[in-house]
């Protein structure tokens, strides 16, 4: 497999941005935003990543403040953490955030990054109580 978060000059990708202990994890975690710190062209979402951890790397636990979060496991096998549940991840795992829930991410093979996409989205709108 071709690493895909690698830059090719000329091709209009963006930057990796390198990210040491995130979260107080541990070991590198490279980000690329697929929508090149754009707008999102496609309202409610408002985000795509793309994402590699280290070998036995760790994303620390983190709270999604103010947009919903779905994280695609592309290779490796890892665990994740959602609130105080605890899963093995693996390739086609998908974990589902709503606002304010909380995430840590862990590289579990020492052999091989872990890779992964995240797609953030507005959160949909509550409907209002009926007028009384």
């Amino acid at each position: 497999m071709t690493l895909w978060l690698e830059r090719r000059p000329g091709r209009g990708r963006a930057a990796v941005a390198r990210h040491e202990a995130l979260f107080g994890g541990r070991g590198e975690v490279r980000v690329v935003d697929l929508l090149g710190g754009r707008p999102s062209p496609l309202p409610p979402f408002a985000a795509a990543l793309a994402c590699e951890l280290d070998p036995g790397g760790a994303v620390g636990l983190h709270a999604q403040p103010d947009l919903c979060e779905l994280v695609i496991f592309v290779e490796g096998r890892g665990r994740v953490t959602v609130g105080s549940k605890r899963r093995p991840v693996g390739p086609g795992s998908v974990v589902a955030l709503p606002v304010g829930e909380a995430l840590a991410i862990e590289n579990a093979a020492r052999d091989g990054p872990l890779r992964y996409l995240i797609v953030k989205a507005e959160p949909a709108p509550r409907p209002r109580p009926p007028e009384r």
